[in-house]
């Protein structure tokens, strides 16, 4: 009656079985019963946790109080958390790291010109002008003094 197991017989078995699931999970009437279930579980969570005496939230403020009190008295589970905590943060910082001036690059490169003149106006605000006036006569000064000194080497 019952055969004796084999590495063959293991493999044939898990892909019956998986070929059984897929089809499952393929059919839209399983698809339309799991959307069922999950839309009646969903809209009793929102009710449950919209009464003021929500069961869901009860047991959540105990388990929280619970974390709370073990952390307090466990130094080792303190330490524990805080080192994992500071192992994410340290991944995350790393992440953003190399993320965000890339990110902010691309996006700089993809402005047009005016697009790039509007960010930097509506960023710099007045000082900008300020900073055009400033950079005109700089130049001007820089243009006459250059003149001023081939001038004076025509003459030498």
């Amino acid at each position: 009656m019952w055969q004796k197991l084999t590495h063959s017989n293991f493999k044939r078995t898990q892909k019956d079985f998986n070929d059984i699931k897929d089809r499952l999970l393929q059919s839209p009437e399983v698809r339309d019963f799991l959307g069922t279930v999950w839309m009646d579980v969903k809209a009793r969570l929102v009710a449950d946790l919209a009464s003021d005496n929500s069961s869901l939230a009860g047991h959540a403020e105990r388990a929280l109080q619970g974390l709370g009190q073990r952390l307090a008295s466990d130094e080792g589970l303190r330490q524990s958390v805080n080192h994992y905590f500071e192992q994410v943060a340290g991944q995350l910082a790393d992440q953003l790291n190399q993320g965000i001036p890339k990110h902010i690059a691309d996006t700089i490169k993809a402005w047009d010109d005016k697009q790039l003149v509007q960010e930097l106006e509506r960023s710099v605000g007045r000082d900008l002008q300020f900073i055009r006036i400033n950079g005109t006569l700089v130049g001007a000064a820089l243009g006459l003094g250059f003149h001023g000194l081939h001038w004076l080497g025509a003459f030498a």
